[in-house]
């Protein structure tokens, strides 16, 4: 959809007070240069007193006057208006004036100069057409209406002024040619100054709408760790009553302890994951579908992208709170180690301070792995992070990756079951080091050696939830003033799929000429989900609750190809609608979307294990490739 009205250059279907938003932009953008260019402008319609002089001649003194008493008054009277407080609302009326003055002026030279002088006095027009429509910062729509006036004028003034035919066809080429051309840039100037405009206007909103989403995110998150750490607090003390137990008590007794901090986490992660996520989702969406539609080289894709990496950085937080808890929803892919840390060495660099030497040992080999590649980034740089804050007075970090062959005799080392092939990454410091006490502690939530309020306990937890959910384990060798060397193994795997070995998609196959049924209680979400579908081209029927989905199913259950909808909907949950509408039609399709990860929403709701669901936050190519998928299935 265009976002201008073709000849008047207005923004279409706008609220009321964008235009007026819009003027004061102009005003505050083009007033200097609006001076500038009236200086100028009166300086050569003065300095062509000269030509006059020697083209004129004998009513050069006539041509002198125009210009001296016709032009200089009111060019002044333009000039300092520039710096009055009116100027703002009468500006482009006097700027119209004062070209159309010029104008006037010029033809009147034409018309009582002798021939064949007045056949060269319409270069005059050409420039003041020029300045018109480029650097007097008059409107489009005004520049417009003054160039109809000014070709007019001509055509009178070449009537009055008996020019030959001959030169008055050659003029009129030279005059409209230079006209239309003139056009051409003015209305790209507006053009530019308006769509710049409306894309910082937008790009401030989204940016108040992370900002606001990041504090109510910090809040919440802050809010449900103090909840957390009360109920931590009231735990410590009924266990501190039960140490009088025997010794064969005590190691059960740990085991619940881990137990119910890991629930707890959990039920904190699920709550914040399901509200942030769909408000994630529309702020990554969004700004994700403006970045299709601008170059490296355009002045907001950067911003655009911090946008974008901002709502993922807050998409990594509630995936870091769900990690140590086994409750994330994983998407493996087969990962070239070598690769993965290469495309990140310089976040690596940036995360170290300058005393701190970084080096990396990369495998000659290059082992591949099956693993979430966002989480195997998390995997490195909290380990990362771990060994720069245990070398505060400098030293050395040394990241290895080799491919290993594991015996029988080195699964009691690395906690491992199976025995051949496997990658093997190691974290290497020379930092301060750690005795075994603390290193029987260090996996477990919210354990901490550093001081209050430097750390939150969750690192390493998150390390060892990450590695454990993706089949991998993680050993410690460290002692106390000796550094500290973390090994990390995971099972090689040496096969590509088609869609592993290539990522990039064309945007083609996502079109598609389907009906889709969307069920989303949430209208931001709703609206977005809308949005990419129609782009796409699918028909939309879009519902907030069970009564408007059953409602439109009835009406276009012959038309409806598939429905997606998300589960946790007020009423009737979107499995039971799915289920009533597969009463209807056992071969509809569907697809799930929520908030909360897949694991979570089995437990509570029993749900097949292979069903097709996409979690949010997702991406418009997640979205578009799951339903194409399906529907094509």
């Amino acid at each position: 959809m265009k976002l201008l009205k073709p000849i008047t250059l207005e923004f279409k279907n706008s609220p009321e007070n964008l235009e007026k938003e819009f003027i004061d932009y102009y005003f505050e953008k083009k007033t200097m240069q609006q001076r500038i260019g009236l200086a100028l402008a009166l300086f050569l319609y003065l300095i062509f007193i000269f030509l006059d002089i020697i083209m004129a001649q004998r009513k050069s003194y006539v041509f002198i006057s125009l210009r001296v008493f016709g032009m200089l008054p009111y060019g002044v009277f333009a000039i300092y208006s520039s710096y009055q407080e009116y100027y703002k609302k009468y500006h482009q009326v006097i700027i119209f004036f004062l070209n159309f003055i010029g104008a006037l002026l010029i033809f009147i030279m034409i018309i009582i100069a002798d021939p064949p002088v007045n056949y060269m006095y319409y270069a005059g027009e050409i420039l003041i057409i020029i300045f018109a429509f480029t650097f007097s910062g008059q409107w489009f729509k005004y520049s417009l209406i003054f160039a109809i006036c000014t070709i007019i004028l001509f055509e009178i003034s070449a009537f009055v002024s008996q020019i030959p035919i001959v030169y008055v066809i050659s003029n009129n080429f030279f005059f409209l040619s230079s006209t239309f051309l003139a056009m051409i840039a003015g209305h790209t100037i507006e053009s530019t100054y308006r769509i710049d405009f409306y894309n910082t206007r937008l790009l401030k909103i989204e940016k108040e709408k992370v900002e606001n989403l990041n504090n109510r995110l910090e809040e919440t998150v802050e809010q449900r760790t103090s909840e957390l750490a009360i109920s931590n607090n009231n735990l410590e003390e009924e266990l501190s009553k039960s140490r009088e137990l025997v010794t064969e008590l005590e190691s059960l007794q740990d085991q619940l302890v881990q137990s119910q901090k890991m629930e707890a986490i959990g039920h904190l992660a699920g709550g914040v994951a399901h509200d942030f996520n769909n408000l994630l989702t529309v702020i990554n969406g969004y700004s994700e579908s403006i970045l299709y539609t601008t170059t490296k080289d355009d002045e907001l894709h950067v911003p655009i992208s911090e946008i974008l990496e901002a709502g993922k950085r807050a998409a990594n937080l509630i995936s870091q709170l769900l990690a140590f808890s086994r409750k994330q929803l994983l998407q493996p892919e087969i990962v070239n180690i070598n690769n993965s840390i290469k495309n990140f060495e310089k976040m690596i660099k940036q995360l170290l301070v300058e005393h701190i030497n970084l080096n990396f040992d990369y495998s000659y080999d290059d082992p591949t792995i099956k693993v979430d590649p966002g989480q195997f980034e998390q995997i490195i740089l909290n380990l990362v992070i771990n060994a720069r804050d245990a070398m505060y007075n400098g030293g050395d970090l040394t990241i290895r990756t080799s491919k290993i062959n594991i015996t029988k005799a080195d699964q009691i080392k690395y906690h491992i079951e199976s025995t051949g092939e496997f990658a093997l990454i190691s974290i290497i410091d020379t930092g301060i080091g750690m005795d075994q006490s603390t290193i029987k502690h260090i996996f477990e939530p919210f354990f901490t050696t550093k001081e209050v309020g430097k750390g939150t306990g969750l690192g390493l937890s998150t390390v060892f939830g990450i590695i454990s959910q993706s089949g991998g384990n993680i050993y410690v060798d460290s002692e106390p003033d000796s550094g500290t060397k973390f090994d990390i193994v995971f099972p090689i795997v040496n096969h590509f799929t088609k869609s592993e070995r290539d990522k990039v998609v064309d945007n083609r196959i996502f079109y598609g000429v389907e009906t889709v049924l969307l069920i989303e209680d949430n209208p931001e979400v709703r609206k977005f989900i809308e949005a990419i579908l129609s782009y796409f081209q699918y028909t939309v029927l879009a519902a907030k609750d069970y009564d408007e989905a059953t409602s439109l199913f009835h009406k276009n259950k012959d038309k409806i190809n598939i429905v997606v909808s998300d589960i946790m909907l007020p009423g009737k949950s979107g499995k039971d609608i799915i289920d009533e509408f597969l009463n209807t039609n056992s071969d509809l399709k569907y697809i799930f979307i929520s908030g909360y990860s897949d694991t979570i929403l089995g437990a509570q709701l029993n749900l097949d294990k292979n069903i097709n669901f996409i979690q949010k936050p997702f991406t418009r190519e997640t979205l578009m490739l799951k339903l194409r998928s399906v529907l094509d299935n």
